[in-house]
């Protein structure tokens, strides 16, 4: 007597049970013209009572006859019956395929206007007979759930369309399968979108339907997070479920379904526990494991001011930022640009602008803008011709300097440009023509956004102040005292 391995055949049982508990069946129907339930429908006056039962071109548009604009829709219904009751469909493709010959809309060609052609597929809700439908006597559909079929995208292209929907609610109802009628989205001349029918004469360009399904279970339901469960405000977190072919998807944040939740995955914007029920076509449910979710929101920063925030140039404020306490960084922004090195909390305006400040957490890599608060440098000066620094290419522009004399320290403005920006080139020479200073200063609305500051070790008396901007020269004396 021979040995049993008993492992080897728990093993093989265990197959077994496994391919019976999951089997997958996979079905084909590309009915003839004698089994085939399909027509077509016109709407033109000398067609609204005509029957199409026979006609092999499956075809859908809109066109014109004699200046009369119609319309062509398509039935097509399968024979469901070879699919036992209670079965999950998995998949559920329909291919058809581009018929180029004579037809109603479009003589001899393919697809018409291929590239505004894109339609829709619907439900038939009531009875119809392929051998009496006509366009008067054509029957109801619902839009609920309805299929949107992209262009065609060229005059020759195959349909390929998943059905899975529709092929789930017929096996699990068969009575409501009263099939589906095609239109395109633009129900307006000129475009369309023509296949073969089931009275082709070529068998392998038939309406042809591949149905997977499988006995109905409970479906497994698992959800996982694509990203840090904790994020910043604006920020968010994808969730995602194992894709269940077939399934309807349905996401809850605590106990609260969440509206329009109804893809295999969903972007947490908020803190919360979130889980997604999944349903297969059998009806059958099951809920996922559940996933909690941390929004980090920080308080607005606020700004208060040591001061007056109206002031004479060369004069200043302090700006204070509200403490948001430990493993903060900080930056002053003025007009909307950082300022180099301005990552304290208080900050010294000398110029006008609106000011804000940004705070950064480092723990966990959230920030959040203050609101803006405005400073206003005015000219408190009296003008005279020592100040004034003429330029050099015309007479009929200037730019003033001040305070002049000065101790180290000044301003200038463009008095004819008062809306300039950009970036302005100041250099000083002695007066016998050494460079003793150069900086590139932002000027703003006409300007400099920063005082120049000398060094201090500069000999009093006369010196030659360049200012290039916009391609022009400026140049005077600056007397330093």
């Amino acid at each position: 007597m021979k040995k049993i391995n008993l492992k080897r055949c728990l093993i093989l049982i265990a197959c077994c049970i496994s391919n019976t508990l999951f089997a997958q069946t996979t079905i084909t129907l590309q009915p003839d013209a004698v089994n085939g339930i399909d027509a077509k429908i016109n709407s033109h006056p000398s067609y609204v009572n005509i029957n199409y039962e026979t006609h092999e071109a499956s075809e859908f548009g809109a066109a014109t006859d004699g200046g009369t604009p119609y319309l062509v829709r398509d039935l097509l219904q399968f024979d469901l019956s070879s699919i036992p009751s209670g079965q999950n469909i998995i998949s559920a493709y329909l291919t058809m395929y581009c018929r180029v010959g004579a037809s109603n809309l479009t003589g001899s060609g393919g697809h018409y206007n291929y590239t505004d052609n894109s339609g829709y597929i619907d439900k038939i809700t009531s009875p119809w007979s392929e051998s009496t439908v006509t366009w008067n006597m054509q029957p109801t559909i619902t839009t609920t759930g309805r299929i949107a079929l992209p262009v065609t995208g060229n005059d020759t292209a195959s349909l390929n369309v998943d059905i899975t929907s529709f092929i789930q609610q017929w096996v699990t109802n068969p009575s409501s399968n009263y099939g589906m009628m095609f239109r395109v989205a633009n129900e307006t001349p000129y475009r369309n979108r023509k296949y073969y029918s089931s009275d082709a004469t070529n068998p392998a360009v038939r309406p042809k339907l591949v149905v997977t399904y499988g006995p109905c279970s409970t479906p497994s339901a698992s959800i996982t997070a694509l990203g840090p469960l904790t994020f910043c405000a604006g920020d968010d977190v994808l969730l995602t479920e194992a894709i269940t072919p077939g399934a309807a998807y349905q996401w809850k944040k605590g106990a609260t379904i969440i509206s329009g939740a109804t893809a295999s995955s969903y972007s947490a914007t908020t803190s919360g526990t979130f889980k997604c029920i999944v349903t297969n076509g059998c009806g059958l449910s099951a809920t996922s494991n559940s996933i909690t979710s941390t929004k980090v929101v920080l308080a607005v920063p606020t700004i208060s001011a040591a001061g007056p925030t109206t002031f004479c140039v060369g004069g200043n404020v302090t700006l204070n930022a509200s403490n948001p306490g430990a493993g903060y960084t900080f930056q002053w922004y003025r007009n909307n640009i950082s300022k180099t090195g301005a990552t304290a909390l208080s900050y010294v305006a000398t110029n006008s602008g609106s000011y804000r400040i940004l705070i950064y957490n480092t723990s966990t890599g959230c920030s959040r803008m203050s609101g803006t608060i405005q400073v206003t440098a005015t000219n408190c000066r009296s003008i005279d011709d020592s100040q004034v620094i003429s330029v050099a290419q015309s007479g009929n522009e200037s730019v003033l300097a001040f305070p002049n004399p000065t101790n180290g320290s000044f301003q200038f403005e463009l008095l004819d440009s008062p809306n300039a920006s950009g970036d302005a080139e100041v250099i000083l020479l002695n007066t016998l023509g050494q460079q003793i200073f150069k900086s590139i200063e932002q000027v703003e609305n006409g300007q400099l956004d920063n005082q120049i500051d000398l060094q201090n070790n500069l000999q009093k008396g006369v010196y030659i102040l360049h200012v290039t901007f916009n391609n022009k020269l400026y140049q005077g004396k600056i007397v330093l005292d």
